[in-house]
């Protein structure tokens, strides 16, 4: 996946994780924010998680338009959460984009497909620094997320962790 440890709330089988994640996203559902972090904060006091160091939060890019039509980008918003709840003293910094509409990776059958869907489509906007928390709402296949920490480390970055709400497709 390119990430040194991945965390993740829950598992995207669970119909009731997969619900309140489709409906946050897709339905632009920001009254379901406050389940999110109640679920999140069960999760991180179950999980013991120490961060050591300083950490940047860099949100996975969504695409443009999806913003447009759903009026929020909600992976931002998740980031802000996880800082909330998990990482308290990190910055949050957007210094990643989509450059090129993809395919949706989960509509895609195969690894490797799903890894050059994505290979070249997210770019570098800001320079980061110290360890790296990627946020994502689901992470399927991780080829997003492995993109991610890809041009992350291009530039020097030694540490980088996921955190996704679901895990799976």
């Amino acid at each position: 996946m390119g990430v040194d440890q991945m965390y993740a709330l829950g598992s995207y089988a669970n119909p009731v994780l997969r619900a309140l994640l489709t409906s946050y996203k897709y339905d632009s559902a920001s009254c379901l924010e406050p389940i999110l972090k109640g679920l999140l904060e069960k999760w991180g006091e179950s999980s013991n998680l120490h961060f050591e160091g300083a950490w940047t939060i860099v949100a996975t890019p969504t695409d443009a338009r999806h913003i447009l039509e759903r009026g929020f980008d909600h992976t931002k918003f998740l980031a802000r959460i996880v800082r909330d709840l998990l990482l308290p003293n990190a910055t949050i910094v957007g210094a990643l984009e989509r450059i090129r509409k993809t395919e949706a990776n989960a509509n895609l059958p195969e690894q490797e497909m799903r890894k050059g869907n994505i290979l070249g489509a997210i770019q570098l906007t800001e320079s980061v620094k110290g360890n790296i928390l990627l946020v994502d709402d689901v992470v399927t296949s991780g080829a997003t997320m492995g993109e991610c920490a890809r041009i992350l480390r291009a530039t020097n970055i030694k540490r980088v962790e996921g955190f996704a709400f679901a895990l799976g497709g």
